[in-house]
């Protein structure tokens, strides 16, 4: 398998694109935001896609179904939206959002300010509450704004996720080099023994031979299939398991640190523990980092030395 080695910075820009528009395209309509206004009103509407069309791709919704039905079909950055609706307010539409989009900000708009509508807008995480009228310079700064922070979380989150990618191909390093080492014993032996047979087939303890070298051989399979269990599965898919089996794996693929650095474990779980759904592949490697760490943190230490 041919693998492409990427410098760092090809990578974060190809992780910020993965993530969602990327806004340093030199494409001049691919780099223009997109902005959802939502009013159940058409001259609130026309008035901002007016005011916005010049820098910014303006798309229009008039209630919040339509706003959500757009969001899921087309990428939005931004929304603009009145409060008061009918069939559903714009503190309908900003916590439905929230709870799918993070990336996406909205700015609520509204005649009637109130104060506990505010701290709600707030609380819910809306980028902007402004009272009508409103001026069209303070709207456009509050545009700038909000695509400004996205642009920063979505930054952020892309070096997060290059920052755990790397830790997990770290630990997957040193898994692989770990293995490659078991197998090296179990193959020595194999070949040993192979040699005496093709030398001595007639020998009394041919028998014997074969049934080291099918242990051995179990060996390295065991080895090989702990290894594959770990990597088969794909970041970020949802799925059920057992967190016993996952200390039972990483432990086996850990053994190879816990002999050289001489670390006994002291294993006891519990068997009435329902099972979880989740990322398996990150719980696995979040257990790996335990072991990982507490071998390390013990490096130094006199034996005994135990992992429970």
């Amino acid at each position: 398998m041919a693998i492409e080695v990427q410098s760092p910075e090809a990578l974060f820009q190809a992780t910020r694109v993965s993530m969602g528009r990327d806004v340093s395209s030199g494409n001049h309509e691919a780099s223009r935001a997109r902005i959802l206004v939502v009013d159940d009103e058409n001259g609130p509407r026309q008035a901002l896609r007016m005011l916005l069309k010049e820098d910014y791709t303006v798309m229009m919704a008039a209630s919040v179904d339509e706003a959500m039905e757009t969001v899921a079909r087309e990428p939005v950055d931004a929304i603009i939206s009145d409060i008061r609706m009918p069939n559903g307010t714009g503190l309908d539409l900003l916590k439905r959002v929230k709870e799918r989009y993070q990336d996406i900000q909205v700015i609520l708009l509204t005649g009637y300010g109130q104060l506990e509508t505010a701290m709600e807008a707030v609380e819910y995480g809306a980028f902007a509450y402004l009272e009508k009228p409103f001026d069209n310079e303070v709207i456009l700064e509050k545009v700038r704004a909000c695509l400004e922070r996205q642009r920063h979380e979505q930054e952020r989150r892309a070096m997060e996720y290059l920052a755990m990618e790397a830790n997990r191909f770290e630990t997957l390093g040193l898994l692989v080099s770990g293995t490659l080492h078991d197998l090296g014993t179990p193959l020595s032996v194999l070949g040993n023994h192979l040699e005496l047979i093709m030398d001595k087939p007639e020998v009394a303890g041919e028998r014997r031979r074969l049934h080291t070298m099918q242990l051995q051989v179990e060996h390295c399979n065991d080895l090989v299939r702990s290894t594959m269990n770990f990597l088969r599965q794909a970041p970020n898919e949802s799925s059920v398991f057992s967190l016993n089996d996952i200390v039972h794996l990483c432990l086996e693929v850990a053994r190879p640190l816990l002999r050289s650095t001489c670390v006994e474990v002291d294993l006891e779980l519990r068997s009435d523990i329902s099972p979880c759904t989740g990322d398996l592949v990150l719980v696995r490697q979040a257990a790996l980092n335990l072991i990982y760490n507490a071998c390390q943190a013990m490096d130094a230490q006199d034996a005994p030395r135990k992992l429970r």
